[in-house]
């Protein structure tokens, strides 16, 4: 929300039209709004406050009626009209009182610049309507809260900050300036992609822990308190399939060298008989 021009009339001290532009004033960057006491410093804020959100700046400064100059002359409408640029688009908020024969008539309307012209953006509404205690587009406090992502408290506190107030903003809690600096600052995508990092690192955090759980479950299974401990059990079983699958070996070479043996005893014995019966044959021709 940028201010651009405040109109004034017969409000406050302002007996007659002031005009304050707030684009020629900023082309150097900061500007001062000083002035002798009851000269009308803080009636300029109070005229902004009054335009947007129907209220001044303070409890003593909240009704628009008391705000009338008492010198202005009857006949002179007491006028306040802040036009503001916000999200590209310029906007008019104005508060009148209007002199009728005998009493003061309140209006209240808000316009948007359309095609070079100011668009009224609220139809045929009362004052009761836009000043009632809800937060839609048909009352004042709303719309602008709405528009400018701003309540009325924290528009004091951080645009506005009228006299002693700027203390009041650094003494309050840290809660309290986390959501008004998040609401000047538009950090909602930032909180959103947080969020999103949050809730996966959450997602990976959960599935850390199950296998954490599982891999557990398999160490106390092994008997074993860690991984380190496990890689000792790993390397001994490892040593003890070696032992084993070694005398595996050698317990079958004897087998085969006992096969072999026994093998060539046969054939031997083979050999003797039939060595004999050659013998016995031989004994039995010669008998004959």
């Amino acid at each position: 929300m940028k201010p651009l021009k405040l109109e004034m009339q017969a409000f406050g001290p302002f007996a007659s039209n002031e005009k304050v532009d707030f684009t020629d004033l900023s082309k150097n960057g900061l500007f001062l709004i000083c002035g002798e006491t009851g000269s009308g410093k803080t009636t300029i804020l109070d005229a902004m406050t009054f335009a947007l959100y129907g209220k001044g700046t303070n409890e003593l400064r909240n009704k628009f009626e008391e705000m009338r100059c008492t010198t202005a002359l009857w006949g002179t409408d007491t006028i306040v009209r802040l036009d503001i640029e916000c999200k590209g688009n310029i906007y008019r908020f104005e508060s009148i009182l209007e002199c009728k024969q005998k009493n003061l008539e309140r209006k209240v309307q808000v316009y948007r610049l359309i095609n070079n012209q100011f668009e009224p953006q609220f139809q045929n509404c009362k004052l009761d309507d836009l000043y009632g205690k809800g937060t839609g587009k048909n009352h004042i406090p709303g719309y602008s809260e709405n528009l400018i992502g701003l309540t009325y408290e924290q528009f004091k506190q951080i645009v506005i900050l009228p006299q002693g107030q700027f203390e009041r903003f650094l003494v309050s809690p840290s809660s309290e300036k986390e959501t008004i600096l998040s609401e000047i600052f538009d950090v909602k995508k930032w909180g959103i992609i947080s969020d999103n990092i949050y809730h996966n690192a959450e997602l990976k955090n959960t599935d850390l822990q199950n296998k954490k759980a599982d891999l557990k479950s398999k160490l106390d299974v092994e008997n074993v308190s860690d991984l380190e401990a496990l890689g000792v059990s790993i390397n001994d079983i490892k040593k003890e399939l070696d032992v084993l699958t070694k005398s595996y070996n050698e317990k079958n070479i004897e087998k085969v060298k006992e096969t072999i043996k026994s093998k060539r005893d046969l054939l031997e014995s083979l050999n003797q008989k039939e060595k004999l019966e050659k013998e016995y044959n031989a004994l039995l021709t010669q008998k004959d």
